[in-house]
């Protein structure tokens, strides 16, 4: 998983809001923590990407979908196979479409 441009300013552009309520609303500033926290979140939030641009070629995929609650899986495309009887689509836990996917992380590094 690489940091984008896009990743980067969606980030910037939420601690910037950060601080312009603050000076709006004399609030006291937000620690380091609570930057990192909003900059990561609205970082990560820019990795969505409609589902219709994820890869068709077997390969896994964190996806989403939202209904009367949050959908969050690991998600594969699937060719139709006529000897098995299966369909062309998403396949992945849950009787809904995803909507959304993101790569997945990398794996943790091995240690030693």
């Amino acid at each position: 998983m690489q940091v984008t441009d896009e990743m980067v300013a969606k980030a910037a552009k939420a601690m910037k809001q950060q601080r312009r309520n603050e000076i709006e609303t004399g609030l006291c500033r937000a620690t380091y923590e609570d930057m990192a926290k909003l900059a990561l979140t609205a970082a990560l939030g820019a990795m969505w990407r409609p589902i219709s641009e994820a890869p068709k070629d077997g390969s896994s995929i964190l996806a989403f979908a939202a209904a009367y609650r949050d959908y969050y899986g690991v998600a594969q495309w699937a060719e139709a196979d006529e000897d098995i009887g299966s369909v062309e689509g998403w396949f992945w836990p849950f009787a809904i479409r995803p909507t959304h996917f993101m790569p997945l992380p990398s794996p943790p590094a091995q240690e030693g």
